[in-house]
């Protein structure tokens, strides 16, 4: 039997094509350029050292108003548009009741992306409940945060082996609270007050070391449900957030800031030992990146003390404009770093452009030219349409109440009054 020549050249050519390059966007909430760069230097983080290495690095700047608000910016990031096109001013709404993903009034990367039959796997990003129907797959921010409810995940029948409860269920909060604090974990017993005890005459002490463990699981259980989606199938477009440096940095900020100028003080070391353990968590999802992915990494803002603090105040760190922008793929500049800053709005047409997309015409946001290398955008101009469709409204989720937990983190981060 002999194969016609049309068919053998059809077979010859699927041979020889390159495999599927795929957009890699993780978020590290509230990582400072300041502490990174610093860590970086000093050896600590070995997996963003790599990509700026082989990358272009650079400032994410943003449009949203003062005081900064995180749920806003990742919208912008997602959606290539401003606040006021996509509506989402933070996490509660001025009524008082949660922003969910229907409020949304701008499409994101994963509805447009799907639209175009590229598949997408998402895993955590702010304001995705209900989980939203993609191309692919989509594990909502609520997941791990009302372990009972329904529409956290997307399709869904999707079963994770990281369970809902994993925090709960792991009981090693504790264990990996004392490492990341640099205590013996006997010392810590006597600061570990009852869940949800806020009234402690000792709170300031009590309450970073009650939330450093669960903080530190929830990026460990992020972490796993990335690599679980990622080893279940191949996308074009991967998302991922981990919020830990943004929640610990508030927490600790203070302490930092005393500890580098000499002082003695209890958790000095706690942000860059932090920052260590999620470079750790990021390398585990980079290894999942082939080596004609791009990968960007970036972050909403860095971090001040906050006016007033001290050392020891419960919430010490407060957000200030900038965040980090690194990015590595064939196409983009190497070792570089750019002389001018991005805008968090740039960042969705920029991906759409990586992932063979036009852009919009509807987006605020451009595509961040500078970080290409000199002829690739000659060679590959960028595409335009007129818009996207709209996302689909979300109506099958709970009208979610605040746990105490939860009400007391927004308002000592400054979210509620």
């Amino acid at each position: 039997m002999t194969l016609r020549p049309a068919l053998l050249a059809l077979l010859l050519a699927a041979c020889l094509a390159p495999a599927r390059a795929a957009v890699f966007v993780i978020g590290l909430d509230g990582a400072d350029p300041g502490v990174t760069g610093a860590l970086v230097k000093a050896g600590r983080l070995p997996n963003l050292a790599a990509l700026m290495k082989d990358g272009v690095t650079g400032r994410l700047d943003t449009l949203s108003p003062l005081p900064l608000s995180s749920p806003s910016i990742w919208t912008s990031v997602a959606t290539g548009a401003g606040e006021a096109k996509h509506g989402i001013t933070g996490f509660v709404k001025p009524g008082g009741a949660w922003f969910r993903s229907g409020d949304r009034r701008a499409p994101a990367l994963w509805n447009m992306a799907s639209a175009r039959g590229k598949s997408v796997a998402a895993a955590g990003w702010l304001l995705t409940y209900p989980a939203e129907p993609v191309n692919g797959v989509m594990v909502s921010n609520n997941y791990f945060m009302a372990i009972g409810t329904h529409s956290a995940v997307y399709p869904p029948a999707l079963s994770l082996t990281t369970p809902r409860a994993f925090a709960f269920e792991s009981g090693a909060g504790p264990a990996l609270a004392a490492r990341l604090a640099g205590v013996p974990l006997p010392a810590l017993f006597p600061f570990m007050p009852p869940l949800g005890t806020y009234d402690s005459p000792d709170f300031r002490e009590h309450y970073l070391l009650e939330k450093l463990g669960d903080y530190a699981l929830a990026d460990e259980g992020w972490a796993r449900v990335g690599e679980e989606l990622l080893e279940r199938g191949a996308y074009d477009l991967f998302l991922a957030y981990l919020p830990g440096t943004d929640r610990v940095s508030h927490l600790a900020w203070g302490a930092y800031e005393a500890g580098k100028s000499g002082g003695k003080v209890p958790f000095a070391g706690l942000v860059p030992a932090y920052y260590a353990y999620t470079d750790a968590l990021l390398g585990r999802l980079l290894a999942r990146a082939g080596k004609e992915d791009t990968v960007i990494v970036l972050s909403d803002h860095g971090f001040k003390l906050r006016e007033g603090a001290a050392p020891l105040t419960v919430v010490s760190g407060d957000h200030r404009p900038g965040g980090l922008f690194v990015a590595k793929g064939p196409e983009l500049k190497k070792g570089a770093r750019l002389a001018g800053p991005l805008l968090d709005r740039d960042v969705a047409p920029t991906v759409l452009y990586l992932l063979g997309l036009p852009a919009a015409r509807t987006m605020d946001g451009k595509l961040a030219a500078d970080i290409f290398r000199e002829g690739a955008l000659k060679a590959r101009p960028q595409e335009f349409t007129d818009s996207y469709p709209a996302a689909a409204p979300q109506g099958n989720g709970e009208n979610l109440p605040f746990t105490p937990q939860e009400l007391e983190r927004l308002r000592l981060s400054g979210y509620l009054q």
